[in-house]
């Protein structure tokens, strides 16, 4: 009921909890096996023990995925996979990629050296910033946010969650 909610334009949030091993990530796979497909947009945060004192982990890989970028990609290679993304969601270049460049640790000063970012943005400019532009990724699609292993989250990370689902 949540997903056809979804579908039609309202934000849902489902919380799923259980024991270890009662089957809760098997329930999440049936459910994306039957009922995603091309007319959504699926996301994933892992959380994880070991990263649980790694600020904004979890969004950090989940946008390295949305991107395609890989480790093996050059600094160029996954500058122009940012470049790509923001410039297919019009946003702004100057103000966005040293944001999400920043973000994954991607050098980009010596190929945009004009570039510069707003030295007095707050905690609260960041995550509404990364919140509509995973909101962008959808480009009208309903967005499926799978967070796995709650428990584990970093305090950045969960704080950001609470941002989204706030705007959901």
């Amino acid at each position: 009921r949540a997903w056809l909610d979804a579908r039609s334009g309202s934000g849902r949030l489902v919380l799923l909890k259980g024991d270890p091993g009662i089957g809760k990530s098997r329930l999440t796979k049936e459910f994306g096996d039957q009922y995603l497909g091309d007319d959504c947009q699926s996301l994933s945060c892992q959380c994880s023990p070991y990263h649980k004192d790694s600020a904004l982990y979890p969004l950090i890989v989940m946008i390295q995925h949305v991107l395609g970028i890989v480790p093996s990609d050059s600094i160029d290679r996954k500058l122009e996979k940012i470049e790509a993304s923001i410039k297919s969601l019009d946003f702004s270049i100057a103000e966005t990629l040293p944001l999400i460049a920043g973000l994954l640790s991607v050098p980009f000063k010596k190929k945009y050296p004009e570039l510069h970012l707003q030295d007095k943005r707050s905690k609260q400019d960041y995550q509404e910033f990364y919140s509509q532009w995973i909101i962008a990724q959808a480009r009208g699609k309903p967005i499926y946010l799978l967070v796995e292993d709650y428990h584990w989250v970093d305090p950045s990370t969960e704080d950001f969650l609470k941002h989204l689902v706030a705007l959901v």
